[in-house]
């Protein structure tokens, strides 16, 4: 009975619909091991806060290699982006507020292309052989909530070194971005409660406070 409502309890905090990643694996062959995922929330319908997360602790690269770059396109054009703004980081080091370009292997490049580009700037890089899930968070405005890409999103990352870039096509998903992200690689990432979610955890509960009752009887 208490393995029944285990199950039923973790079956409603973990399910539902969520943030679905890249990676370790993708199509261009440049997710290098790492599981990447870029979660949006609405605050107008001109403005979103976008979150990237990176889980690099399975990568490929060789070790001691660092992250230098991270970028993400989800408008069409530069002339559509109104601001970009760098919330924060967990990330080491000193991070510059966005660029309004591109990003290759020699950095972020102001020009036509729409990437919203942050680099490292100061102290130690993050290294990509690390446990730690990586987060940036970045407040972005548009002039019309038309522009938007979220289903064809795209997402960029300079590793150091070896001239390692990803460069690969991303969905952006619901949820809640965070600095901290800890929930990669599929189960909660950017959860938004579904109503079968809602119920397989309030059954749970249900029968949490079913048992106990029957401890104290």
């Amino acid at each position: 009975m208490k393995k029944l409502l285990a199950i039923v309890v973790f079956a409603g905090l973990c399910g539902g619909a969520h943030a679905d990643p890249i990676g370790p694996t993708c199509t261009n062959n440049s997710c290098f091991g790492g599981i990447y995922q870029l979660v949006y929330q609405v605050i107008s319908p001109t403005e979103y806060l976008f979150g990237i997360a990176m889980d690099l602790s399975n990568n490929t690269l060789a070790a001691g290699t660092t992250v230098e770059n991270v970028a993400f396109k989800v408008t069409s054009s530069t002339s559509d982006i109104l601001s970009a703004v760098l919330i924060g980081t967990n990330a080491h080091g000193t991070w510059s507020q966005p660029t309004i370009g591109g990003l290759a292997n020699n950095g972020c490049q102001a020009g036509p292309d729409a990437f919203i580009c942050t680099s490292h700037t100061g102290g130690t890089a993050q290294l990509a052989d690390t446990s730690t899930i990586l987060g940036w968070v970045f407040d972005v405005t548009v002039t019309n909530a038309s522009e938007w890409k979220l289903l064809t999103a795209s997402l960029k990352v300079d590793f150091s070194g070896n001239g390692h870039l990803l460069s690969e096509p991303i969905t952006a998903q619901p949820g809640i971005p965070t600095i901290n992200p800890r929930c990669i690689p599929v189960e909660t990432c950017g959860q938004v409660p579904e109503p079968g979610t809602l119920m397989l955890l309030a059954l749970g509960l249900f029968g949490m406070a079913l048992a106990l009752r029957r401890n104290v009887g």
